[in-house]
């Protein structure tokens, strides 16, 4: 009977402690309920949260919305197209982007600049709704704006009136001549001269979102690269050939010019008969060169030796011309001493049924 009555005493006891562990555990896991509540309210409700979580829903499709205008009429739809445009966004968005507090801003609420690497792209601002979850007030974007300037892309490239350029498979083609008639640097003296001279012509990209693909081509259809694509090039045209002749023509001419104005002869006009030789007849050249004479009697040095003649470029401008930069070293006899002046010169050539004959020369 007595042990009857304490197996009852114990088992009361065993389920008073169960009921007991059963609500503790429920009160616990209640409290752990709520405290995880509480602690996830606060962690979304935070600034840096709320930014980042901005961030991870923004897409290209947004930042076109939110600027209509630079996306339909700043760039040029026509070389990169909106999808085009779109998938280079999406790739700034994917490239290591990331957000900024802006501490300097004087807008209301958490304010943040919006970078891709280290170039800044856009802002926006959180502030406060107005509602709160568990007492935490919570915070939204109120304001965003993008600026994709920094990666806007402008090309100006100026190229012979015969190459073809593409921009992004595009041809340029008139719509994008910025200047029609260009001048070599090589032949600038000459263009008022009645010559039929080569141009060159710029043409000027619209305006696209990274560097755009510029294709271009030479007048047979060649692709033309680096270097290339420079006026040197564009005048180093000539054949071996030809290089050798204007050479030959270039060091003679120089020779006898400078031994004509030196007044190294006794006799003036003999000077001049030797350079007139190999001048065209008639020429504007001819002329100046002949004008001379009288005065080489009073300015001649008589002491005038060349120390050295180096052509700079030589090109050939079509219909038998050539043009040639040409730089002379020339000692001569001062007061004192012996001075070297360096002398810059351009000579226009015609090749005739007796070689090349010079017919255009201006220094600079």
């Amino acid at each position: 009977m007595a042990a009857t009555e304490k197996r009852k005493k114990t088992s009361g006891f065993a389920i008073g402690l169960l009921v007991y562990g059963v609500v503790l555990l429920v009160v616990v896991a209640v409290g752990l309920m709520f405290f995880y509540l509480f602690i996830d309210a606060y962690e979304q409700t935070r600034p840096a949260t709320v930014a980042q979580a901005y961030l991870d829903s923004l897409t290209a499709d947004r930042v076109i919305e939110r600027e209509p205008v630079f996306f339909s009429y700043t760039l040029d739809n026509r070389l990169q197209s909106e999808g085009e445009a779109r998938a280079f966004v999406q790739t700034l968005l994917r490239e290591d982007l990331h957000f900024a507090r802006d501490y300097s801003s004087q807008e209301e609420g958490y304010s943040y600049v919006l970078e891709s690497g280290e170039t800044p792209i856009g802002r926006f601002t959180l502030t406060e709704t107005g509602e709160t979850q568990l007492g935490f007030a919570c915070l939204a974007v109120s304001q965003e704006s993008f600026d994709l300037t920094p990666y806007v892309r402008q090309v100006e490239i100026t190229v012979p009136t015969d190459y073809k350029v593409e921009c992004n498979g595009i041809d340029l083609a008139w719509r994008y001549v910025e200047k029609s008639r260009v001048p070599y640097d090589l032949l600038n003296e000459f263009y008022d001269d009645g010559y039929k001279l080569p141009w060159l012509v710029t043409y000027q990209t619209g305006k696209v979102l990274g560097e755009p693909e510029l294709l271009v081509t030479d007048g047979e259809g060649n692709p033309v690269t680096g270097e290339a694509l420079s006026e040197d090039a564009f005048t180093d045209n000539c054949s071996i050939a030809e290089k050798e002749e204007i050479w030959e023509f270039v060091y003679e001419y120089i020779t006898r010019y400078v031994r004509y104005l030196s007044g190294t002869q006794l006799v003036a006009m003999a000077g001049y008969s030797q350079v007139a030789s190999m001048v065209v007849e008639g020429s504007d050249l001819q002329q100046r060169l002949l004008s001379a004479v009288g005065g080489l009697g009073f300015a001649s040095s008589k002491s005038d030796e060349i120390q050295s003649i180096e052509i700079n470029r030589m090109m050939n401008v079509g219909n038998g011309y050539y043009v040639c930069d040409v730089t002379y070293l020339v000692k001569t006899l001062g007061q004192a001493d012996y001075v070297t002046t360096t002398n810059n010169s351009k000579l226009v050539m015609v090749e005739t049924d007796y070689g090349l004959r010079a017919t255009s020369q201006a220094s600079y």
